[in-house]
């Protein structure tokens, strides 16, 4: 069952993944994030972060009208540093929707999605939320790939992993 302390598990969850992929960017040869990788279902490793950060973006400022879309021309979006401020900007969207929608409202279906008219899907703010969390997570498998075909040993990001990195986190 979809719940707001799930939507706040996954985006902290999220953000470590985030954190790990910053730490490895670190590792990437100059100009890699946007060199082209063959056979990989995209075109560049740059390519899967800017499908995932565009989804906020879309998502969020289109379908729920937190604001207006921040980056229009996605495409000119490569360096490392631009993707986090970026995700920065719509994860503090993200982070601002879930804290001011009451629970009341989190989960009423009140966005269509997917069409026009009586078509689509209609799907609550909380949907929309869990739909752009799990979005990202889906990608993680793309994302490792390409890591891997560049060369560079992708981080953990188990479940387990992040779970061990947050008790002892807390236990300090």
């Amino acid at each position: 069952m979809l719940s707001r302390d799930a939507l706040e598990a996954l985006f902290d969850y999220t953000d470590f993944t985030w954190a790990a992929y910053g730490k490895t960017m670190g590792r990437l040869r100059p100009g890699a994030l946007t060199e082209a990788v063959a056979a990989s279902g995209w075109p560049a490793l740059a390519d899967v972060f800017r499908h995932i950060v565009s989804g906020y973006d879309g998502w969020l400022h289109e379908m729920l009208g937190a604001g207006p879309v921040l980056v229009e021309r996605p495409g000119d979006v490569a360096e490392w540093q631009a993707f986090e401020g970026w995700r920065t900007q719509t994860r503090a969207s993200f982070r601002r929707m879930l804290d001011s929608t009451p629970d009341a409202e989190l989960f009423v279906p009140r966005v269509r999605a997917g069409g026009d008219g009586d078509a689509g899907l209609m799907m609550s703010v909380a949907d929309v939320l869990a739909h752009l969390l799990l979005h990202e997570r889906g990608h993680h498998g793309d994302i490792t790939t390409l890591l891997s075909q560049l060369g560079v040993e992708p981080p953990a990001l188990d479940y387990a992993v992040y779970l061990y990195f947050k008790r002892r986190q807390s236990r300090t």
